[in-house]
């Protein structure tokens, strides 16, 4: 009997023991491979607790594997619990996905308007448009640009448009959704494979099993532009197009293409109240309004704000940023593109001006596509490509609020 009694304890030692390393993990199975694991959280960023409402309930979970003891939820120590809201009592349940169609720029002309705006993305020659009309009700497309597995993503309360490459778990793509939360008025994402939560701003992992785990997620292009614009420069491009059904969970409901007539968020972006934690009185919005569109642009650790509606009356910007000579400058199309301004294998950096619609160096001649690559003139002859910078087309105040050492352009100081 006492023999039996020691194995018994021996045996609930061991799962003890198991059931604490796995919640110190995370949960994670760890013959997973995820990937990239460059740029992943350092442990001691990283805190441990039970958010409650603000992270996935247990019903929320569901089937998810692994699902996290709700005391055990790893999150970036960094956040500010009072701005995290949760902005709809369904969750995962509140933004229903779709499943993404495409039509030709001829098709997408017969319901969009001139001045309807779409997200611009784009990845070598691939071109896609995604109508603020329809993403504006699912906020989060899982997609494809040729072989490279994406997630479009826009948040109406931001007014920030980003795509990133979807990290990968054993070789398959993570699949996102929307978690019905907020953090500075920004939309939480999450994997459906962890329950991982993703800013959608930044790109990073906030909380959940993948925290600490994989990276950042990686850029790809995007910007948001008017419609009849995007259609003139991209006549080959490819639109999303309105879905007859839609996915809450495992079920699939079909839907009027009538709601895709308006924008949801219209009356939203007039109105200097932003809410869900924010107070915008408490920012130094320098004389602009909350909600004015900016596009935003990344160096190392500095960053700066274009005023929308100055970059389209400038159409090109030499500017500085970091010590580094940048160029921000307007396609035909309207998107705006950065790019560091110095040529690989060329001792200075040249100035740029549009010379009859096209992008000309003052130092060479040489003019340059709007992919940062030389088309005819002295460095054409060269293999040089200028190194491109991300931009981020968003509300001024979400700029603030995530960039608040950022400077502005142009300066109202």
């Amino acid at each position: 009997m006492r023999k039996i009694l020691i194995v018994f304890i021996a045996a609930l030692v061991l799962l003890i023991g198991g059931v604490i390393g796995l919640l110190q993990r995370g949960s994670l199975d760890e013959e997973t491979i995820y990937s990239p694991v460059s740029g992943a959280t350092d442990a001691d960023e990283i805190a441990r607790g039970n958010l409650g409402r603000k992270y996935l309930t247990q019903s929320e979970l569901g089937e998810l594997r692994p699902k996290q003891h709700p005391d055990q939820v790893k999150y970036l120590k960094k956040l500010e619990l009072g701005r995290w809201a949760v902005a709809c009592e369904q969750g995962v349940e509140c933004i229903p996905a779709i499943g993404p169609q495409f039509q030709s720029v001829l098709q997408a002309d017969k319901w969009l308007g001139e001045g309807n705006l779409v997200l611009s993305v784009q990845l070598g020659q691939t071109v896609k448009a995604y109508p603020l009309r329809i993403i504006g009700w699912h906020q989060a497309v899982n997609d494809y640009l040729g072989d490279l597995p994406v997630v479009v993503t826009y948040c109406p309360f931001t007014g920030a448009g980003l795509a990133y490459r979807r990290p990968l778990a054993d070789g398959r793509p993570l699949k996102f959704g929307i978690s019905g939360r907020l953090y500075n008025a920004n939309i939480l994402l999450y994997d459906q494979e962890t329950g991982s939560f993703w800013q959608q701003f930044t790109g990073e992992a906030v909380a959940g099993p993948l925290l600490g785990v994989v990276g950042r997620l990686e850029r790809v292009y995007a910007d948001i532009v008017p419609w009849g614009a995007w259609k003139r420069w991209h006549p080959g491009g490819e639109v999303l197009a309105r879905p007859a059904e839609v996915e809450f969970g495992r079920r699939k409901v079909k839907v009027s293409t009538e709601r895709y007539e308006e924008y949801p968020y219209g009356e939203y972006q007039l109105r200097q109240w932003v809410g869900y934690g924010v107070d915008v009185e408490e920012l130094d919005l320098k004389g602009l309004a909350s909600k004015r569109r900016i596009i935003g642009v990344e160096v190392d650790q500095a960053s700066k704000a274009y005023v929308e509606s100055e970059l389209w009356e400038a159409s090109v910007i030499n500017d500085r940023l970091a010590g580094e000579d940048i160029l921000v400058a307007l396609t035909p199309g309207e998107e705006v593109k950065a790019f560091k301004r110095r040529p690989p294998s060329c001792e200075q950096s040249v100035e740029f001006e549009l010379r009859d619609g096209q992008l000309t160096d003052l130092q060479t001649g040489t003019i340059w596509d709007f992919q940062g690559k030389p088309l005819r003139g002295e460095l054409a002859s060269r293999t040089v490509e200028l190194e491109e910078i991300f931009v981020t087309p968003a509300y001024w105040f979400a700029w603030l609020l995530f960039r608040p050492e950022t400077g502005l352009y142009p300066s109202t100081e």
